[in-house]
Order: structure tokens, then C-alpha cells, then sequence
């Protein structure tokens, strides 16, 4: 049985009724249109919004989910509640170095008027319990369950603590009420620094509740969204501030190739572009000495520059991508959609050998995709480095771990099926039957079988 480390709950939030997904360093979500692959995705991007703990509302610049109609699954027989959380095994030191906190939680929501209110909120509390908040209309409550971890290590062991969670919100009894003044507009963090005050004077706050926002890695995910922004020929103010469709990229480009200490960056991005077939190098052409001067951003196919609207419109569509994961420091966390849009296979398969690059650099990404040109290179990838020299640098990343969440939809339910791929990048062979189905009928008609 596969041991995970990180996993995504959710509770009759749209399509999937009492889920655990668990997340690797390296996640290729696949599956059919509408299976809910990118509701999990507004889901990460949401919990890790730094201004949903003090503001809990389902929106961000990528994410709007402002009605309870947009969240609760809309075939369940439940339209008033719904639930969310993450479980993280990764410890934290508390204020005493005999005390830990892990970095888990679990919150239920429920309809108030067309919009999601907070109703529970479960952390972890200490080293093994957890404390309960209940929001009601006019005061807050909690209650503390020893012996309760939110730990996980295992697919069955998540699924498992979830129940437990989803009956534990169901159970109003034995909460203690702490705040009666008007709570409106409290976010979770301020509850939970109230909370702590209260303890202290209680003389019952062994630790002090904890909840990572900063989910998965320590880092917010940088998403890349899969319309990304038309090109320029040229470019006249400057945007450094980061877009999930890419609008920053050409300036970002812009600093590395006018600063020659950025000459690995440029080799770099060059090595992909050239095996990807989208260009072999790239210029700047500046219209102006200062350093906010209008540019031209070029790209070299054959022998000459051309700008980047003149050539083909999949590489100003894949250039957001591999700038930022060849820019961006390592340990990095990602969410990519599609990257595979506009591009060749022979393109889809070299971003594949980037992904795996990037994840030797410490780097988490969750990619939604359909392509099976990027994901086999990453498997062959996996397999040569591995078979490769053990004292070589690349054989370091060999055993990181990775995997295929296979989407699907039954009976009116999204489900998920982990498929690892292990050292040798083979699937694991406990693959539901969906999953290749397709491809295999559509060869046995090609052949006439």
C-alpha cells in the first residue's frame, strides 16, 4: 500500500461526496471534461489564499465560487452543508520543543442566505488532539477531542479520518462557549487568537492551535492558467506583477536576457525551446537606453529574428510556462493547466522533460492535462535516471514521488484513483479500467480486430 504524506478532503463540495485525495511531489491530473479535476484546483487555490483565513469566501483572482449552489454538489440530497480540509503529516514545532503540531484541518460550511458561512472548524491541538470551533449567529464555541491526530499515511487511514470529522461536525454536543459578542466578519485566524487568549486565561493552553495556510509546500501555488495572454509585438509598460495568464512574462524575459549575470536562466530556456521545436534562441531588441524603454521580444527559428508575433502562436502560448518554472527558485509550488495547449507533441513531450527537471529541484506541481505525450516523457525520464550512474547528480531525484490521479464520473459522483509511477516510471498495475479503456477500443477498431 502507497504511503502519501499530504492529502485534499472534501465533502459534498461539487461532484465528490466524502473524498480523499492524496498529493505527491509530482500530480498529472487526468480524466474526461466535467470529472473535477479543476474544482480541486480552485479548491488549492483557495485554502491557500492568504486572505481566505481572515476573510472565508470562496474567491480569489482566479477562483469564484460566491453562492453555496456554485459549491454543494448539486445531485446530493444535502443542499445546506458541505465540507473541506487538508491533512499534512509534516510536524510543526510548537513553543515547546515537547509539543508538535501537525498541519491539518478540516471546516464544514453551510448555506446562510445563498452564500457559504462557516459552521466548524477543526486543527490540530497539541500533539494528539484536536479542538473544534462551532460558529453560530451570535457566539463561538469549541470543544477539545484528545486522542484525535489529523494525521494520515495512507489512502484508507485519510478516508477513515474523514468520517470521523464529518460525524464529529455533525455532533453539537459538549461545546463551550468563549466569544458572545457580534461575529460577524470574523475570519478563522482572528477565532483562533481569541480562542488561544481564552485558554491562556483558562490555564488550558498546553500549545496553541495551529493551522498551516501556506498548504503543501511552504509556498503559494503559482498558477498558470490555460488561456494565456496574446502576444505584443511590442511591449511599452512595464507589468512585473505576477499573472496567472502570463501578462509579466515578456518583462521577466526582458531582465534575463539584459543582464548577462542571468546567462543560465537564457541557456536554459533555450535548451527547451530547441527541444521542444519552438525556437533555437531568443533576442531582445530595445527601442530606447533606459530601463523601462519599450521592447521587442524575437525569437530565432532558422537564422533570423522574428518577433514573437510572427511566429506560431504555440510558442507565446508555452512561453509563461517555461519561464516560470526555469525562473522560479527551487522548492516552488505549482498548479498548471494544459500546458499542452497549441503545442506539437514533440513540444508536449519536451514540457514533460522540464516537469521532471523541476522536480528534482524540490519543486510540487499539480498539472490537469490530456496529453499522454507529456506525461510518458516524464515516465521515460524517471526511468533514466534511474538506471543511470548511481553517483551522478540526476540519480539524487530518483525516488521522488509521483503519480497519475485518474478522474472520473459514476452514478452522478466524481471519483479519483491514484495510479503511482514508481522508479522505473511504471504505472502501478492496480489501475481502474477506465483509465485505458478508450484508447484500447479505438486501436481494436483501427485494426479491424
Amino acid at each position: 500500500m502507497n504511503n502519501f504524506s499530504q492529502f485534499i478532503l472534501m465533502e459534498n463540495y461539487r461532484g465528490f461526496s466524502r473524498t480523499a485525495i492524496p498529493l505527491t511531489k509530482t500530480n498529472f491530473f487526468v480524466g474526461e471534461n466535467s470529472s473535477g479535476k479543476s474544482s480541486v484546483l480552485a479548491l488549492v487555490q483557495i485554502l491557500t489564499e492568504y486572505l481566505f483565513w481572515h476573510k472565508p469566501e470562496f474567491k480569489s483572482e482566479e477562483v469564484n465560487f460566491s453562492h453555496s449552489s456554485d459549491i454543494i454538489s448539486a445531485n446530493s440530497k444535502n443542499q445546506s452543508t458541505f465540507g473541506v480540509g487538508y491533512l499534512n503529516d509534516n510536524e510543526l514545532k510548537g513553543r515547546h520543543d515537547e509539543y508538535f503540531f501537525s498541519s491539518g484541518f478540516y471546516m464544514t460550511f453551510k448555506d446562510r442566505n445563498g452564500s457559504p458561512e462557516p459552521q466548524y472548524l477543526s486543527v490540530s491541538y497539541g500533539k494528539d488532539k484536536i479542538i473544534t470551533i462551532k460558529f453560530e449567529s451570535k457566539k463561538i464555541s469549541y470543544k477539545i477531542l484528545n486522542n484525535f491526530k489529523l494525521v494520515a499515511n495512507t489512502l484508507p487511514e485519510a478516508q477513515l479520518l474523514l468520517s470521523n470529522l464529518i460525524d464529529s461536525h455533525d455532533n453539537p454536543i459538549g461545546f463551550t462557549k468563549f466569544y458572545g459578542n457580534d461575529i460577524k466578519g470574523r475570519g478563522f485566524y482572528e477565532t483562533l487568537y481569541l480562542l488561544d487568549t481564552e485558554l491562556r486565561k483558562l490555564g488550558k493552553n498546553d500549545n496553541r492551535p495551529a493551522v498551516n495556510v501556506d498548504l503543501m509546500p511552504n509556498v503559494r501555488p503559482i498558477w498558470l492558467a490555460p488561456i494565456r495572454s496574446k502576444p505584443k509585438r511590442t511591449y511599452d509598460e512595464p507589468s512585473f506583477d505576477f499573472s496567472s495568464e502570463g501578462e509579466h512574462t515578456p518583462y521577466l524575459i526582458s531582465l534575463i536576457l539584459s543582464n548577462k549575470k542571468n546567462e543560465g536562466a537564457k541557456s536554459i530556456l533555450e535548451i527547451v525551446g530547441r527541444e521542444a521545436g519552438l525556437f533555437k534562441e531568443l533576442a531582445l531588441k530595445k527601442y530606447g537606453r533606459t530601463k523601462n524603454a519599450p521592447f521587442e521580444l524575437d525569437f530565432v527559428i532558422d537564422e533570423t529574428p522574428l518577433s514573437i508575433l510572427n511566429v506560431g502562436y504555440g510558442v507565446s502560448q508555452s512561453i509563461p510556462i517555461i519561464a516560470e518554472i526555469v525562473i522560479r527558485p527551487k522548492n516552488s509550488f505549482f498548479i498548471i493547466q494544459q500546458p499542452e495547449v497549441h503545442l506539437h507533441p514533440k513540444a508536449q513531450a519536451a514540457i514533460g522533460t522540464l516537469l521532471y527537471n523541476s522536480s528534482l529541484r524540490g519543486n510540487q506541481t499539480i498539472i490537469e492535462t490530456h496529453s499522454d505525450y507529456m506525461i510518458d516523457r516524464f515516465r521515460i525520464m524517471k526511468k533514466k535516471n534511474y538506471t543511470s550512474t548511481p553517483n551522478t547528480v540526476l540519480a539524487e531525484g530518483a525516488g521522488i514521488d509521483s503519480q497519475i490521479l485518474f478522474f472520473s464520473r459514476k452514478n452522478g459522483c466524481n471519483t479519483v484513483a491514484s495510479i503511482s509511477i514508481n522508479e522505473l516510471g511504471e504505472l502501478d498495475e492496480d489501475q481502474p479500467n477506465e483509465y485505458r479503456d478508450f484508447f484500447i477500443n479505438e486501436q481494436v477498431e483501427l485494426l479491424g480486430l
